[in-house]
Parts: structure tokens; sequence; C-alpha cells
């Protein structure tokens, strides 16, 4: 959910934005890949973004453009969360942002 209010404090998306629940599943599936690469087990990550296919839900940057969400928005949300104490601010004040090229570049 930080990451929602972050994106949503600085982007400015059109009456059609990215819902509440597509936002928080972007979140989500950032958090499992993550967890992955800390702990070598990719299980948790490969089951939601299957999931997330089976009901449309985005996991490229092609889904994430359909629904009005660019890489750079993704970049400046967690920017901001990187000055706040989370999990993404632990994650990302040691590593850049090619994570998400390995979530939402693919398939």
């Amino acid at each position: 959910h930080k990451l929602y209010y972050e994106m949503l404090l600085n982007e400015r998306y059109s009456k059609a934005r990215p819902t509440h629940g597509q936002l928080v599943a972007m979140g989500t599936l950032i958090s499992a890949r993550i967890f992955g690469e800390e702990t070598k087990d990719f299980t948790i990550y490969q089951k939601l973004r299957l999931a997330f296919r089976k009901i449309s839900l985005p996991t490229t940057y092609q889904g994430l453009a359909k629904i009005g969400i660019k890489k750079e928005h993704i970049v400046h949300g967690l920017k901001d969360l990187k000055r706040k104490n989370n999990h993404f601010s632990d994650y990302f004040n040691k590593h850049n942002y090619s994570i998400l090229d390995r979530i939402f570049a693919g398939k």
C-alpha cells in the first residue's frame, strides 16, 4: 500500500487511472521478487505472477502502460519510499532499480 499512496501523490493519473488493486498488486509483485532475490526462493513470485496473468493483472511494462503506469512512475514512487522506513527502502537503499526490468520487461 505504501507504493500505491506514493504513486497517487506523485502522478497525475487520468480519470481512467489504475485501480487501487492494480497498484497494490504491482507492489506485491515487486515485494515478492525482492524476497526471491534475497532468499533465492522464487516460488511465491512465480505463483503470484501466474495468478496475476490468469486474472489479467499487468505483469509487464506493456500491460502497465495499458492502465497508464510508466516505469518512471514506479521509480519515482520507490524513490520517495527510500526516505521512509519500510522493506522497499531497505532494498532500494542498497540496490538500483534494475529489478523492475527483471519483473516487468519479460513476457
